[in-house]
């Protein structure tokens, strides 16, 4: 494996940190297909009437329940039980990283390189599949890198 100055895997990580997005991804389309979240369902609906696919819809959902940070009023305050579950998620994922690699914090945050390359790619497929300008860039960063190092890093301190 792959390790830093310090010691610590930043493949093992990766593979949490990428391991995370697609569990987060599932729990998504669960939120969707059951109608647990009218705004998530209304919301992937809407991109089958307009052309995009339900992966576009999901994609979307998924990336936009991180994203309340940037999202105002009635539709961010519907979705902070999703985020909460994604925070709970990535802080889950730092402290098993820490844990398994015996670091700290910044192996918590480590997860954020299989995190961010999964929101990566998930912002390339929108780009490609929709269009569009550079606001999911801002998104990205945020969803991608900011918050699985926070959440992550913080998750990996109390562990270690």
């Amino acid at each position: 494996m792959a390790r830093n100055s310090d010691g610590l895997s930043l493949a093992l990580g990766g593979i949490v940190g990428a391991v995370i997005y697609i569990v987060g991804f599932i729990l998504t389309v669960i939120f969707v297909e059951s109608g647990i979240s009218e705004t998530l369902s209304l919301m992937t609906a809407l991109f089958g009437l307009f052309g995009g696919s339900a992966l576009d819809g999901y994609v979307i959902s998924h990336l936009l329940i991180h994203d309340l940070g940037m999202t105002d009023g009635e539709f961010a305050a519907r979705l902070v039980p999703f985020t909460l579950v994604m925070v709970l998620l990535l802080f889950v994922g730092g402290a098993l990283t820490a844990a398994i690699s015996g670091g700290g914090a910044k192996a918590g945050a480590s997860i954020t390189v299989g995190f961010g390359l999964m929101v990566s790619l998930s912002l390339l497929y929108l780009l490609a599949s929709l269009g569009g300008d550079a606001a999911p860039i801002t998104m990205g960063i945020f969803v991608g890198v900011i918050y699985p190092a926070v959440f992550g890093g913080i998750g990996g301190a109390l562990i270690g």
